[in-house]
């Protein structure tokens, strides 16, 4: 999912960094200002062990505030209701399973589970997270690692189209190692 600290060097070095490294990057908030387009793909749908996941991007646009205005020029920002509206519905009808990817407070992801049918998981990234799945009747919400510290796995187990329960754990890089 694009976010703010991904336009810091602008959308060309974006763009060009996805193609070299073949990243599937998503966001159904970053839009073209003058047509209202998303500038990438708003979701992606793998199959995976035979079930479809989609999976969506969001960012609120407040969070794109401080990225350079020279940076963002010509983008324009949608609003994480009003791009869930406009793409939720297409990506459940292509996938058994919808993953949404969103820069969101835990109160922010929290809401957006128990108020919007049709996302079965929330992954979400914001600057002062800390790792874990916080769990309510709706479902799971996942949270990242911090600064890239580590690496979160998320196992959603399902069975016929439906989440049956999730198992996490945190993976902590050591200290000048490579992952």
């Amino acid at each position: 999912n694009v976010g703010d600290r991904d336009l810091q060097e602008g959308i060309a070095r974006v763009d060009t960094l996805a193609r070299v490294y073949a990243l599937p990057l998503v966001s159904a908030s970053v839009l073209q200002a003058d047509t209202k387009e998303p500038i990438f793909k708003p979701y992606v749908v793998k199959v995976i062990d035979g079930v479809r996941v989609g999976v969506i991007g969001v960012t609120p646009p407040e969070m794109f505030a401080l990225a350079p205005e020279s940076r963002t020029k010509g983008l324009t920002f949608a609003e994480v209701q009003e791009s869930l509206r406009r793409w939720l519905p297409e990506v459940r009808k292509k996938a058994d399973l919808v993953v949404l990817l969103g820069q969101l407070s835990e109160e922010e992801a929290l809401k957006l589970k128990e108020t919007t049918p049709g996302i079965d998981v929330i992954v979400r990234g914001v600057r002062d997270i800390e790792w874990g799945v916080k769990r309510n009747e709706a479902g799971g919400v996942a949270r990242a690692t911090r600064y890239g510290t580590g690496m979160g796995v998320l196992k959603v187990k399902a069975s016929g189209g439906a989440v049956t329960g999730f198992e996490d754990r945190q993976i902590t890089f050591a200290k000048g190692s490579m992952a």
